[in-house]
């Protein structure tokens, strides 16, 4: 009876496709800033590693070994902490990486990691729109990711 696109583009391409304009009504969809507050950075001291997070249900397809092997390759361990927001991390890992298994989405706890963070990361190999890299920036967190 009414498609519903998640913006005016998309609204378009399905009325230009011959979807009468009539049963076409986009919503906007996005983070409730009042929620996701972008907050000054704790101080650490300067001795203390970076924080590095990644928040990824499913880990394959978000990139996760990637960024695993990366972290690995490049000794990462010595100069940064890797937090691991995910339901499915390998049983295996490298030291400095920690995994969160519990923390689901506008947790507080999931907002104090990317508070805490001093990147994000997301290597996703599939996505449309990662919700993940939205609310990274709107708690003044930098991201790293693919295209």
């Amino acid at each position: 009876d009414l498609l519903i696109p998640f913006s005016r583009w998309a609204a378009g391409l399905l009325v230009d496709a011959g979807v009468p304009a009539r049963r076409v009504a986009p919503i906007h969809v996005g983070l409730d800033l009042e929620v996701w507050v972008h907050g000054p950075k704790p101080m650490r001291p300067p001795q203390e590693r970076a924080r590095i997070l990644f928040v990824g249900g499913e880990f394959e397809r978000k990139g996760g070994p990637d960024l695993l092997t990366a972290f690995v390759r490049h000794r990462l361990a010595d100069v940064a902490h890797l937090d691991l927001v995910t339901r499915s991390a390998p049983g295996e890992l490298p030291a400095g990486v920690r995994v969160h298994v519990s923390l689901g989405p506008e947790d507080p706890g999931l907002m104090r990691l990317y508070r805490e963070a001093d990147v994000f990361v997301l290597p996703t190999t599939s996505d449309l729109t990662p919700w993940a890299i939205l609310e990274a920036m709107a708690c003044g967190c930098a991201v790293v990711a693919t295209p």
